[in-house]
């Protein structure tokens, strides 16, 4: 009985050295602050996991930190579409599928407050997306992204 729970023991540090292992060698194990890597240029996130993060956003946020962004997950790839509604800064949108910049959007204005929904501008894609990270208004031409660019994505 003591050799089958010394075994058992021995299999199940084992199993937890193997999962840590693997976890260090393919992003961690998911603590720590989300960071997207593009180039040579990284970004602390805020996630918008849940449906009411997305519908949210960045509106009512003054600013952003100059390395700091925000990353939108979706399940699927879609065209998925933005705007600036509550936005009280410009943004760059970075659409991104497979980890490589399929679009951006740069200098995104805000849209005035007395807009109504209807004039908004809507932000849509030609390519589809599984994520999408907003940044401050020109760091993707200052700092050269470009379509097809690798994102690495640390701690999501």
């Amino acid at each position: 009985m003591k050799l089958i729970l010394g075994l058992f023991g021995v299999l199940l540090l084992i199993i937890i050295i193997g999962t840590y292992s693997k976890a260090l060698l393919f992003g961690g194990l998911g603590f720590g602050t989300p960071t997207a890597k593009i180039n040579s240029v990284s970004f602390t996130l805020i996630e918008a996991k849940t449906e009411k993060d997305r519908q949210t956003g960045l509106s009512g946020r003054t600013s952003l930190n100059t390395n700091q962004g925000m990353l939108f997950l979706f399940d699927k790839p879609d065209t998925y579409a933005f705007w600036m509604k509550n936005m009280k800064f410009p943004l760059d949108i970075i659409y991104v599928y497979n980890g490589k910049i399929v679009q951006i959007f740069s200098n995104q204005p805000i849209a005035p407050s007395y807009y109504q929904d209807t004039q908004i501008p809507v932000i849509t894609p030609s390519q589809k997306a599984d994520k999408v990270l907003e940044i401050n208004a020109g760091l993707s031409q200052k700092d050269k992204f470009k379509v097809g660019d690798t994102v690495t994505f640390s701690n999501l």
